[in-house]
């Protein structure tokens, strides 16, 4: 297996900050509280984040996310629905209508 590159403190610096100031519900941390603590925190994720690079693999505590549904899909889905129920009322009408 192919080793992965380690990075810097200053790599890791660098992608923390022009990364966009967006948090998600499994952040430990808010990124704009990231960025205000980085000094303290940055030695301890780049330490982190080259284990995880050298193992080649993530820990399971960091093998999650959140999918989330998009407001187009659910209002997609909405109609779909809508058409369903249509189409299962007339093809009921029509079935009474021909008995």
């Amino acid at each position: 297996m192919t080793e992965l590159r380690t990075y810097t403190v200053e790599e890791v610096r660098k992608i923390i900050m022009g990364s966009p100031v967006k948090s998600c519900a499994l952040d430990p941390i808010p990124t704009f509280l990231l960025r205000e603590v980085i000094d303290a925190l940055l030695p301890f994720l780049t330490a982190m984040c080259n284990a995880s690079l050298q193992e080649g693999h993530l820990p399971v505590s960091q093998r999650h996310g959140i999918v989330l549904r998009s407001r187009k899909r659910v209002l997609l889905i909405r109609r779909i629905r809508k058409i369903r129920k249509l189409s299962t009322r007339v093809k009921s009408d029509l079935y009474v209508k021909g008995h």
